[in-house]
């Protein structure tokens, strides 16, 4: 019979895989939601939730309980929309230069430069940095011809303003390209 010789005994604390292991489970640990079985209950206490309505409300309500923040996406407000584009499932900002996009910025009035970017006219906000875009002019091809009637992804231009007074990225105007229409906050009051 052989004699099984486990080797030295090496302390785990001092090793460096060990150290990793330990960080992993501390950042798991810290998104943890120790209240996921008072959700689920508080939730199912509410079904059936058959519109959309019902899940606003019901997770509202969640929220004023104070188990866990009401979700983002319960937030239409511009600056989330805009908070969105930051997040790891929102677009590729790229920084508008001098001369991009100009068909479709130069109808944006000057005051609206100024509300939303900080900054009196357009010249000022490319010079200053502020103006990003969300290029999405080629996503229309995405859409399936056979439904057309029912799901369609048009192609847009998003720009945003970064608003260092305000410490906010902000939205600024979407286009519609195959229109060739311009919308702004403006446009909705």
């Amino acid at each position: 019979m052989f004699v099984l010789n486990p080797g030295p005994e090496v302390s785990t604390e001092w090793m460096l895989y060990f150290e990793h292991l330990v960080k992993q489970a501390t950042a798991l640990t810290a998104t943890t939601n120790f209240n996921a079985s008072k959700v689920q209950t508080f939730l199912e206490d509410r079904l059936p939730l058959r519109v959309e309505a019902d899940f606003q409300r019901a997770y509202k309500e969640l929220a004023d309980t104070g188990m866990m923040p009401a979700p983002l996406a319960l937030d239409s407000s511009d600056e989330n929309f805009s908070a969105m584009r930051l997040s790891i499932l929102g677009n590729n900002l790229k920084l508008v230069h001098a001369g991009e996009y100009a068909d479709y910025l130069w109808d944006i009035p000057c005051p609206l430069f100024q509300d939303v970017c900080g900054e009196p006219t357009l010249e000022s906000t490319l010079s200053s940095h502020k103006l990003f875009v969300a290029d999405l002019s080629d996503y229309g091809e995405l859409t399936d011809e056979a439904s057309t009637d029912s799901k369609y992804i048009p192609n847009v231009v998003g720009f945003f303003c970064n608003n260092i007074k305000k410490r906010q990225l902000l939205p600024l105007a979407i286009t519609l390209v195959d229109s060739k229409l311009t919308y702004t906050k403006a446009d909705s009051r």
